[in-house]
């Protein structure tokens, strides 16, 4: 059983964090059967019922795995654009004019970046991902299956990553597939629904799995880790609705790798150039010995403190922007100022201490990257702080991950470490949209080679304790102390690296960090979830409630109808109760429901 702690004392139960009263429930049960529904029934050909499905769910694959590898490319080119501007022209102007020009800029964009939120769409604010856990257990979450909000989220994204903020696209762009996949069966051509036979809400939460499955594989670059991913997310599944998603997530992720690797110019298509954790070079494999077992629990106990911790802080921000931060230019000047204050620092260090790495790369991209950022270093060599500063978040942590012992120096990663805590920490639950999997990827990589260097290499020497090796299993510790999500990651982590041997260290470290992270908090996304108001139910109900009935807990008396009554009086109960269903009764029996 979770022990309560601090947070979730401050989080779940604060008064400042009620249930929203502007959610329904999606009614996931079809109606009761009838005589009518039983008539219907039977004329339905249910061959050309699943045609239809198997047909929806293959252009769901498709036409997300399309929408995701044009907002990539968008958001890449328009980051190369960026680097080679600042690189090549604005920072040789000499550290004041540069200063003061990139400020600027990053002010500017990080203002953009949250009027789509503000003056748009409020949904898109925020990773993403409690919105679709509670849109896939039964809450009709207001303005997510909106079209509108593709574009909104978009944008907000692309300005969030120009800007420099910690966020990343991984999670923002999640929800994206799930509102293109729940709006395929309310699709109309003059006034007919195309898809007649899947209108049921029951229809479009199986839909929105299979959309939310097809994005995170596709966002990912893991196509088993991307159906884990919904399957955790899932209060209860089937088989068939488990197949449906396989197949949505291996359309949408191979489309997406075949057609990047081609664009890319990535010579081994085998070579994931999506994945945070692309397979290591040969020469670089990961392996590991028995005896360093003791080594990955302690950096299990690390990530199992250091996780509940940055949600901890999560959790009092949020408490402090409910209560002084209300206005939508108190939310503009938040951001405005954290902007500032996220690149001051990067680009003091940029301009007073240089950290020429040798240029290591994943993706063709990652080159063209890395091939820009020579201030000060030699031909061979890139500047780390400019890629802190200029870099899209997933270059940052691809090139963190493969960096060699030495490359960057201790004293810069415990820097860097600090500065992406912090800065990743204050940047959460801002009015743009934000992102966890990145900004915990990288301080795990981070503190994974600072673990090397204090702890390994003491213990089985430089030869056994690779850099690759370590800097990957803290990012393992890290973001499993911070999402308590143990299978998903895993399958994600262990499919990403591409040997099969090395799942026993990950999943002994996620399983290990998930149990002490319990002890002092809930994960982050269920902490988001509470913070934003939406019904969640937690992992197992509090001793005193396990006697509890339905009518124990309810706010309000059943409004049942009779059999026969006048329009005036139905009119008058519409009216008078927002109920989604009204069952109907005959002398204590549920005839039939009406919504």
């Amino acid at each position: 059983m979770k022990i309560p702690s601090y947070l979730y004392q401050s989080v779940h139960s604060d008064p400042k964090f009620p249930v929203r009263r502007d959610i329904n429930s999606l009614n996931c049960d079809y109606p009761f059967p009838n005589a009518e529904r039983l008539q219907k029934e039977e004329k339905l050909n249910l061959l050309s019922y699943y045609y239809t499905k198997w047909t929806i769910i293959i252009l769901l694959g498709v036409i997300i795995g399309c929408i995701l590898l044009m907002i990539t490319f968008i958001i890449e080119e328009l980051t190369f654009y960026k680097t080679k501007l600042f690189v090549g022209y604005i920072f040789p102007m000499g550290e004041g004019a540069a200063v003061g020009i990139y400020l600027v800029f990053t002010i500017c964009t990080s203002l953009l970046s949250a009027l789509p939120v503000l003056f748009w769409h409020p949904t898109v604010q925020g990773v993403g991902v409690p919105e679709t856990i509670s849109y896939l257990n039964g809450v009709d979450v207001p303005g997510l299956e909106n079209w509108t909000q593709i574009p909104a989220r978009f944008l907000s994204t692309l300005l969030m990553i120009l800007a420099g903020l910690p966020g990343g696209q991984t999670e923002a762009l999640l929800p994206i597939g799930l509102t293109v996949a729940s709006n395929v069966a309310l699709l109309k051509i003059k006034g007919r629904r195309m898809f007649p036979n899947h209108r049921y809400d029951s229809d479009r939460m199986e839909f929105g799995a299979v959309g939310l499955g097809a994005a995170a594989s596709a966002n990912f670059g893991t196509p088993l880790g991307g159906v884990f991913f919904v399957l955790q997310q899932l209060s209860s599944w089937h088989a068939g609705m488990t197949f449906i998603i396989i197949v949505g997530s291996l359309m949408a992720s191979y489309l997406f790798i075949a057609v990047y690797n081609v664009v890319r110019n990535v010579d081994d298509h085998y070579h994931n150039a999506n994945s945070f954790f692309s397979p290591f070079e040969d020469e670089h494999k990961p392996d590991f010995l028995l005896s360093e077992f003791p080594t990955f629990i302690l950096m299990s106990l690390i990530g199992g403190v250091l996780g509940p911790l940055w949600v901890c802080i999560h959790g009092q921000l949020s408490r402090l922007r409910v209560r002084f931060v209300k206005g939508k230019l108190e939310k503009l000047a938040e951001i405005a100022l954290l902007s500032i204050f996220i690149s001051s620092p990067l680009l003091q260090l940029l301009f007073t201490n240089q950290q020429c790495s040798k240029k290591m790369w994943t993706t063709n991209f990652g080159k063209r990257i890395l091939d820009e950022l020579h201030l000060n270093c030699s031909g061979d060599k890139f500047n780390a702080q400019a890629l802190m500063l200029l870099g899209n978040p997933e270059t940052v942590v691809r090139t963190i991950l493969i960096l060699p012992d030495g490359e960057i120096s201790l004293t810069f990663t415990v820097m860097a470490f600090f500065f992406v805590f912090v800065g990743s920490a204050l940047h959460l639950g801002t009015w743009t949209t934000n992102g966890v999997v990145v900004p915990n990827l990288l301080m795990g990589a981070l503190w994974g080679r600072i673990f090397k260097h204090l702890v390994a290499d003491y213990l089985f020497g430089p030869e056994t304790a690779k850099m690759a090796k370590y800097s990957f299993l803290g990012a393992v510790a890290q973001i499993a102390g911070v999402t308590q999500y143990s299978i998903a990651f895993g399958i994600m982590m262990s499919e990403s690296v591409g040997v099969i041997n090395f799942a026993l260290p990950v999943f002994v470290i996620i399983f290990c960090t998930r149990y002490v992270s319990t002890l002092f908090s809930s994960g982050i996304y269920e902490v988001i979830a509470c913070v934003k108001g939406y019904s969640i139910l937690v992992d197992s109900a509090p001793p005193l409630c396990v006697d509890l009935t339905a009518k124990d807990i309810m706010s309000t008396r059943v409004v049942a109808l009779p059999t026969s009554m006048t329009a005036g009086n139905v009119r008058s109960v519409l009216e008078n109760y927002p109920h989604l269903e009204f069952p109907v009764m005959d002398i204590g029996e549920i005839l039939d429901t009406v919504s």
